[in-house]
This record gives C-alpha cells, structure tokens and sequence, in this order.
C-alpha cells in the first residue's frame, strides 16, 4: 500500500477478515476459487509488506 507500514498492516487484517467470511458464504466448490481471489491478494499484499519493511 501506500501510506504506511502499519496502514498496510491494519487494511491487510480488515480484508482478511472479509476475504474470509466471503469464502465460508460461497456455496458451491465452484464458487469458492472466486471467492478465495481476496485472501489471495490481501495475503500477497501483506508478504510484500513484511518483507519490504525489512
């Protein structure tokens, strides 16, 4: 993200948490890999995150 390390930190655990709750409401197994796209990125944003503060 943009702002700062711990703005990152605070939107990547907010996303998460509806990245997750979108999983458990999707259904159908097809539905599903869509609904993982989220937890993806947010967790894709979070390692790039952790390891460019280093």
């Amino acid at each position: 993200m943009c702002f700062s390390a711990q703005a990152s930190f605070t939107s990547g655990a907010v996303l998460t948490t509806i990245g997750v709750g979108t999983f458990r409401q999707a259904g159908k197994s097809d539905r599903k890999l869509f609904a993982a796209i989220p937890s993806y990125l947010v967790c894709s944003s979070l390692l790039k995150e952790s390891f460019g503060s280093l």
